[in-house]
């Protein structure tokens, strides 16, 4: 017999004796708790103050409609990053899809003699020819703000509902 053999069998009885005990009452463990055998210590609850916990009353000043909008994104221009707005139309840059408005269309444009411009977004370069109208406006980002300024319109316009007294007492 080789020598790396013997010891191989040596290494694996000595694993198997280190190992057998742990396993065997790692099994006995598992046994005794799909049995019920096993009683849970220190599991009392914790202790509450005997005063129950107070809650405030807050007399409602926005719809939950109004919080939500002003929890909405509105869109803006990736160059001033300011919202757009009907007036500040999102133009779409053909080739990265960004939009940017108008005013820093001609700025960027300017920047580079009116034949390009780069996307303030990706840095990808945009060709323009001297022609701003090349870039269109972008359909879907305009729908968008001009929902949500109708939206905004529609809350300013509606009251705010009385809170019945019952509900504050």
């Amino acid at each position: 017999m080789e020598l790396s053999y013997i010891w191989d069998t040596v290494a694996i009885a000595f694993i198997q004796i280190i190992f057998s005990p742990i396993s065997y009452f790692a099994t006995l463990d598992l046994y005794l708790i799909y049995r019920n055998q096993v009683e849970w210590t220190n599991l009392a609850p914790p202790e509450f103050d005997a005063v129950a916990p107070t809650v405030d009353v807050v007399e409602v000043k926005q719809k939950p409609e109004a919080i939500l909008l002003s929890l909405l994104p509105c869109p803006k221009c990736d160059g001033c990053k300011l919202e757009y707005t009907p007036e500040r139309v999102a133009l779409i840059l053909r080739e990265c899809g960004h939009s940017i408005c108008m005013d820093c269309a001609k700025k960027a444009s300017d920047e580079h003699f009116d034949h390009y411009l780069h996307c303030p977004h990706c840095l990808l370069p945009s060709v323009i020819n001297g022609n701003l109208k090349r870039l269109h406006t972008n359909f879907s980002v305009m729908k968008y703000v001009e929902e949500i300024a109708r939206m905004r319109e529609e809350l300013e316009k509606s009251e705010v509902p009385e809170v019945p007294p019952e509900i504050i007492d």
